[in-house]
């Protein structure tokens, strides 16, 4: 299975909303068993799943592209502000 090869894998969900994640596809992401996924949403209607891990590499593309440095304390100062701006509705992410 190629890095960019692309598959396309079924799964139902239970009545609880669970869902079996294919093998290939945790073999691909690294999921281990008893791990962790995260679902990264892209704004779009479209989700990744990315298998957590106790670095800090499944957090990479969180934020989207990045087309150079960024001000940390900035972003940081900008989400802050975001999450708790004056006209924000309690359903407004």
């Amino acid at each position: 299975m190629g890095k960019h090869e692309v598959l396309r894998l079924d799964a139902k969900s239970s009545s609880k909303g669970q869902v079996t994640i294919p093998a290939e596809i945790r073999q691909m992401i690294g999921l281990e068993p008893g791990g962790s996924v995260q679902f990264v949403t892209d704004g779009e209607g479209g989700v990744r799943i990315v298998a957590k891990r106790k670095d800090i590499s499944h957090l990479f593309g969180l934020l989207g592209p990045i087309d150079g440095p960024i001000d940390v304390d900035e972003a940081i100062e900008e989400a802050v502000w975001a999450r708790n701006r004056p006209d924000r509705t309690e359903y407004d992410v």
